[in-house]
């Protein structure tokens, strides 16, 4: 039987959020990512770094900017005892929906305007 390489490219881009920012080795995200995805030339945005969000166990905050532009939601992973990521779903409360879709509105135009910033520094091949 014969062995495929299948070699992915990534950036990424580590958010300071609330004065912290990732200091680990984040090749595990990238290797959660392509084990259950199927793409290339994306960007990992941490954000922050280790934190819990009660009951729920550790994890980073983490979006995906894939190459046709468009940026996932926040997702929330964590490493299991052998060091493996997986994908946590967080059970939180949302509050007042009027209230929320602004920050959702607000949100999106963030994203599109992050997005603008990476694609410049990919042009000037600071990623």
């Amino acid at each position: 039987m014969e062995t495929l390489n299948i070699v992915r490219h990534y950036n990424i881009v580590l958010t300071k959020f609330q004065n912290k920012i990732y200091q680990g080795d984040p090749t595990w995200i990238a290797r959660w990512f392509f084990n259950n995805y199927l793409y290339d030339n994306v960007t990992f945005e941490i954000q922050g770094n280790m934190h819990n969000t009660f009951p729920n166990p550790e994890h980073l905050s983490v979006r995906v900017i894939y190459e046709n532009g468009y940026i996932s939601e926040w997702l929330h992973l964590s490493k299991d005892e052998n060091g493996d990521g997986y994908r946590q779903h967080l059970n939180i409360a949302m509050g007042n929906n009027n209230k929320n879709n602004n920050k959702n509105n607000n949100k999106k135009n963030t994203r599109k305007k992050r997005f603008k910033e990476i694609q410049t520094l990919r042009k000037k091949n600071k990623l």
